[in-house]
């Protein structure tokens, strides 16, 4: 695994601000940890949501490789906060190469506020400082973000739309949350589970060997097997067992299971999976194995899909950039195409643009799953 970058907040907060074109009514200046409270206010307050404290207090502060870098505009006849970006340290590297890598989000602009070329301003001063252009930086942004992004010519860093696929576990409730009458949904129901269940005793037949067990917390053993999946030569976020740990099972709103594959032979870890479950939706999060077996993978993958059936769950999503490796693996398991509306900002470390077959990313480098 290439090696954790150190946490570099100190070094950023206190780089020298470069000159930029402003605004004379306004401050424009990083946030000190003491302030990110009245981010999450602003937070709320732009998206018309209360976002819970404990969330943003996860993703601020808790978060292993360091804390929250955020610039704030601030109304100087007022003193209020009234618009706000973040940039969350991510792992990453390019190959065995260790970077500084960053996921961005939280853009916010006071409501009355809004629509006076604040964001633009607050992207230009993020895009200033001197570490923004020697790191990765990623952002996931909705469709009205990224409408907004070509718009105001700043859709050179947008790429996607992103594969994603779908394994339909319930046919029936699939088809009828999605309006089909009852009267045509049963029928096709049964012909579409039957066989979806022949595909799936073929495509997934476990391993005899193979046991899989709950993980209560990931250690070091588990970098191996991610180091042996993930690493790519090009760019990539290295999931480390802290990263894991804080990622999932230190996740204050959402539920994720992970399970770890062993055998009699080989007691420490060689594969593990995590899985969000969210009502009836789940979504594969991680799968990874130390050697690309396919007796393995199908085991891994087979009990997960045991445990998203068993939690009720009527589909299970997952999405990648197109190399992913185990894309065809997921296909030939009933992983089918979904139509996709996922857009991803990528930038290279010293470069102005990039190509999407250059990255690896999973639903676990997205800030909304």
């Amino acid at each position: 695994m290439p090696a954790t970058a150190p946490d570099g907040f100190e070094e950023w907060l206190h780089a020298p601000m470069p000159d930029q074109p402003s605004d004379a009514r306004f401050e424009v200046r990083r946030a000190q940890p003491a302030e990110f409270d009245r981010i999450y206010d602003l937070v709320d307050a732009a998206f018309d949501t209360r976002r819970p404290r404990a969330f943003s207090e996860w993703l601020y502060r808790r978060n292993p490789r360091g804390l929250a870098r955020c610039v704030m505009i601030i109304d100087k006849r007022s003193k209020q906060l009234v618009a706000s970006g973040v940039q969350w340290p991510w792992p990453a590297a390019r190959g065995a190469e260790p970077l500084e890598g960053v996921v961005t989000g939280d853009g916010a602009v006071a409501p009355r506020w809004q629509r006076q070329g604040l964001n633009d301003l607050r992207i230009r001063v993020r895009n200033a400082h001197p570490w923004f252009a020697r790191g990765m930086s990623i952002g996931w942004p909705n469709m009205k973000s990224a409408a907004a992004a070509r718009k105001h010519g700043r859709g050179g860093h947008l790429y996607g739309p992103l594969p994603r696929g779908v394994l339909v576990l319930r046919t029936r409730d699939y088809l009828a949350r999605r309006g089909w009458p009852p009267a045509l949904a049963a029928p096709s129901a049964l012909a579409s589970d039957a066989a979806l269940n022949a595909w799936q005793r073929l495509a997934l037949v476990k391993r005899d060997r193979v046991q899989v067990e709950a993980v209560r917390r990931f250690d070091a053993a588990f970098d191996a097997i991610t180091a042996a999946a993930m690493t790519w030569q090009g760019f990539w976020c290295p999931h480390d067992a802290a990263f894991l740990n804080w990622r999932y099972l230190d996740h204050p709103t959402h539920t994720y299971v992970a399970f770890a594959a062993t055998t009699a032979d080989a007691p420490t870890p060689i594969g593990y999976y995590v899985v969000r479950i969210d009502g009836a939706r789940a979504t594969l999060m991680e799968l990874a194995c130390a050697t690309p077996a396919p007796g393995l993978m199908r085991a891994l993958l087979s009990h997960a899909i045991d445990t998203c059936r068993t939690g009720g769950c009527t589909r299970v999503g997952f999405f990648a950039t197109p190399g992913w490796p185990a894309w065809p693996f997921l296909r030939r398991a009933g992983f089918l195409s979904l139509a996709s509306d996922l857009m991803v900002t990528l930038r290279e470390p010293g470069s102005s643009g990039t190509d999407l077959s250059r990255w690896q990313l999973l639903p676990g480098d997205c800030d909304a799953f």
